[in-house]
């Protein structure tokens, strides 16, 4: 994956998560419904394909969930 990509769906935010998309789309599931913390990184958009992040923020994520030890 290119890091010049602005946006990503759910098989790249996974990818930059080293997670499965399966795992992207359960964590988003549990946005929706309130049973996760608010800091998960909301969709800029959702489409026929699924839901769309800017990178940066999904990157910067990645960071906050590494310096907390999460997982």
């Amino acid at each position: 994956m290119s890091d010049d990509k602005k946006l990503v769906g759910t098989k790249e935010f996974a990818e930059i998560m080293g997670w499965t998309p399966n795992k992207v789309a359960s964590y988003l599931s549990m946005v929706r419904k309130g049973k996760l913390k608010a800091d998960f990184p909301r969709p800029i958009q959702r489409l026929a394909c699924g839901a769309i992040w800017e990178r940066e923020d999904v990157v910067e994520y990645k960071k906050k969930r590494e310096g907390q030890k999460i997982d």
